[in-house]
């Protein structure tokens, strides 16, 4: 029987650099006390090495970054205590380089499950065809893989009540052709600097897979996450347990 596993999503509001590092986000992660970590948002600049290489001591050494693209962007980076392995999953087609830098699809062998971490990333209004050839790929996979033990988590950057030009048809057809949504729908992920709340985060899983204990996490430890002023990101943490 495979082995269940504990994994988080937690999107570090990095902004491609845009904003700084932050070192504490290292004893955050750790304070999560799961078995992996997807980082979206993930942006090393000089701090990458440091950052990795404290989670590969604290016991999170087995460890996958997409390559570095040749224009600056965002990335996904994972780190586990247990085997992970790319996945054998045909990456999208090329049409930028943004998604492919922003996405990791693999394979815990121990668990027997599949995982397409990923943010999609926050193209401008006048971008409307990107963010739907993302979303053309996305739901193509969804459709592959709805008959295997899969997952799929990260910041999705859309609503459930999302208009069609940023996703949303495409998010609501994925969930009504075999994927269950496992995070909670009403509560707020993501909190503005302005003050204003909303869920782009989730965990969606095929029929293959149980998913419990799942939920937003805004505190680790004695670090803020995420919806308190100077919280470490703008975004909580998912926490799920899982079994294929």
């Amino acid at each position: 029987m495979p082995s269940p596993i504990r994994i988080a999503s937690w999107n570090l509001n990095h902004r491609a650099g845009a904003s700084r590092f932050r070192p504490e986000a290292t004893d955050a992660a750790i304070a999560l006390n799961v078995d992996a970590i997807f980082f979206n948002e993930y942006y090393p600049k000089a701090h990458g090495p440091v950052f990795a290489g404290r989670l590969a001591d604290a016991g999170w050494r087995h460890q996958i970054i997409p390559p570095e693209p040749p224009e600056r962007s965002n990335r996904t980076f994972v780190v586990s205590r247990v085997p992970v392995e790319m996945d054998t999953l045909a990456l999208p087609p090329y049409f930028d380089h943004q998604l492919p830098s922003n996405l990791l699809s693999v394979r815990f062998p121990d668990a027997g499950l599949r995982v397409i971490a990923l943010r999609v990333p926050a193209y401008e209004p006048y971008q409307k065809d990107l963010i739907l050839r993302s979303w053309d790929w996305l739901e193509s996979v969804a459709g592959a893989l709805v008959d295997e033990a899969a997952v799929i988590v990260g910041d999705l950057n859309v609503w459930p009540h999302s208009p069609r030009a940023r996703g949303g048809d495409h998010f609501r057809r994925i969930r009504n052709k075999g994927w269950s949504l496992a995070t909670p729908e009403s509560e707020p992920s993501y909190f503005s600097t302005s003050g204003n709340k909303s869920t782009l985060d989730y965990l969606l899983h095929t029929g293959r897979v149980r998913a419990s204990n799942t939920l937003f996490v805004t505190k680790a430890g004695s670090h803020i996450l995420a919806g308190s002023p100077g919280a470490i990101s703008d975004h909580a943490a998912i926490i799920s347990d899982l079994q294929a």
